[in-house]
């Protein structure tokens, strides 16, 4: 009860306050996972989702044991160890509300309290509640109950005991898993761009003091990582070395990843910039990290998606090239991290599939043009389009298509939309145009770089140029959105251009 006072720090256990670092916490070891069947104690059969199919909502019952089915196969922790219970296709075991009489159901995997389940030494299935899973008969869903040692209550495989395994140990990420990761292997450190002066000097070092600002002043809000805020914080952390920009970087992916899984994966495009929580399932082994990539990537591209087939209406008022980009970027982070796709899609026909839509909305003169734009081509989205369009190029297939739709669409702009006087581009074209602004030049930069090591054309770098500079010196970067829109993408026009 007495006064905390201060005193000269002398390192004792009276000076030591746990909880105030704002690095994120360690990754705890995953549990052990032991997959097998799980027979009821009552001898007439093993659990399995109700009538065989893994679906949300569906509940869960026993059914004869067979020997091969997939749908019996179950995947939970080590005896003793709470974790999640799963039969498959990114589906777990959800308590529902925890409450006796409830029937489990299951539901998109989510890590969640609900979705806890400890198998113990007697066999039985308890949930965070210490409830157990009853069986109440074949066919019948499983309910919770308060826990009786009965025969229905106990679940043969929970018994098996193994040895506790050595923790998992992450190898240390570095900074050319990121960089390649990507599409930017090449991109010079930032005390080199520092070291050529100008607007290159510039642009490095307004970051390294706004992005104090910012964190200071955004935290981990949804607005904080619009325009993936975390990716570009794995990125200077690889340019620099500055450990600050990495735990950052993990705090602000698992904000998003938070925001994915409460919304069950089903958000807008626009809204879906999730190559940093693809970076973090990286650089820390999270799967709940690559999970979130591989629902979101079936909800807006799988094969029982309406989106991609929607990517070339033109028409369709709810899609331009912004969603264009995030469905195909979401495709390919799918891929690289190689996680499987909730339904067994094969995310490499995915992507080719989604290209080929979105290549039909390009008009012969290289314009995107949208109904919701007043039929106008607006250069910041088709910039973001070159940038995914670019990284489908270099990191999975080189369709020929894409050099040739790039090139098209930047002359399209240069032509068009670029104003010198304001060394911006237009925010719009066509019968509803907006007046030209620097501010989202930085969006649109990568595609000239990406097309003068194409062509060998080096007035493509002239252009990137000026439209690199004329960001630099008029951009508004004092809130959230301007900031991240000025450093997400950039950097790709930096690793071509030197």
């Amino acid at each position: 009860g007495a006064p905390v006072v201060l005193r000269a720090c002398d390192g004792s256990a009276s000076q030591r306050w746990t909880g105030g670092s704002t690095a994120p916490a360690p990754n705890p070891a995953p549990a052990q996972v032991l997959p097998g069947t799980l027979p009821n104690g009552t001898g007439q059969g093993c659990l399995q989702p109700k009538g065989g199919t893994i679906a949300g909502g569906n509940t869960v019952a026993i059914a004869p044991c067979a020997a091969g089915v997939v749908y019996q196969q179950w995947t939970h922790s080590a005896v003793g160890v709470a974790g999640e219970a799963s039969p498959g296709a990114s589906h777990c075991l959800d308590a529902m509300g925890d409450a006796a009489g409830s029937a489990p159901k299951l539901l998109y995997c989510q890590g969640t309290a609900s979705q806890r389940w400890t198998l113990t030494a007697a066999g039985e299935l308890r949930s965070a509640n210490g409830l157990c899973a009853t069986s109440i008969g074949v066919g019948a869903p499983v309910v919770l109950r308060a826990c009786d040692g009965s025969p229905a209550q106990h679940w043969t495989g929970a018994e098996v005991s193994t040895p506790t395994p050595p923790p998992v140990v992450m190898p240390a990420p570095t900074a050319a898993s990121v960089l390649a990761y990507m599409g930017a292997a090449n991109v010079p450190t930032v005390s080199a761009m520092q070291a050529r002066g100008g607007a290159w000097a510039t642009y490095e070092t307004v970051f390294s003091t706004l992005q104090e600002v910012r964190w200071l002043t955004d935290g981990l809000t949804t607005d904080a990582n619009y325009y993936d805020r975390a990716m570009i914080y794995y990125v200077w952390w690889a340019r620099t070395g500055n450990t600050t920009y990495l735990e950052r970087g993990h705090q602000l992916a698992v904000a998003a990843r938070t925001y994915m899984e409460a919304s069950n994966y089903q958000v807008q495009p626009y809204l879906m910039m999730v190559d940093g929580v693809a970076l973090h399932a990286i650089l820390t082994g999270d799967t709940r990290s690559s999970r979130a990539v591989a629902q979101l990537a079936d909800y807006l591209g799988g094969s029982n998606s309406t989106w991609p087939e929607a990517l070339a209406e033109n028409g369709n008022g709810s899609v331009d090239s912004r969603s264009q980009a995030r469905v195909l970027s979401l495709l390919l982070d799918a891929h690289l991290l190689g996680v499987a796709s909730p339904v067994g899609d094969d995310w490499r026909t995915r992507l080719r599939v989604t290209l080929d839509y979105i290549l039909q909305s390009q008009s012969s003169d290289g314009a995107y043009r949208w109904s919701n734009q007043c039929w106008g081509n607006k250069p910041f989205m088709t910039g973001m389009l070159n940038d995914a369009l670019i990284r489908y190029y270099e990191l999975f297939e080189q369709d020929p298509r894409i050099p040739a739709a790039v090139k098209r669409s930047v002359d399209y702009m240069w032509n068009n939309n670029w104003v010198p006087a304001t060394q911006g581009f237009l925010y719009q074209d066509g019968p509803c145009t907006e007046s030209a602004s620097a501010d989202l030049n930085q969006l649109v930069v990568s595609g000239f770089g990406f097309v003068a090591r194409q062509t060998g054309d080096a007035s493509y770098f002239t252009r990137g140029d000026a439209v690199f500079a004329g960001a630099v010196n008029y951009s508004f970067l004092s809130s959230a959105k301007h900031f991240n829109q000025n450093y997400t993408a950039a950097y790709h026009y930096l690793a071509t251009r030197f």
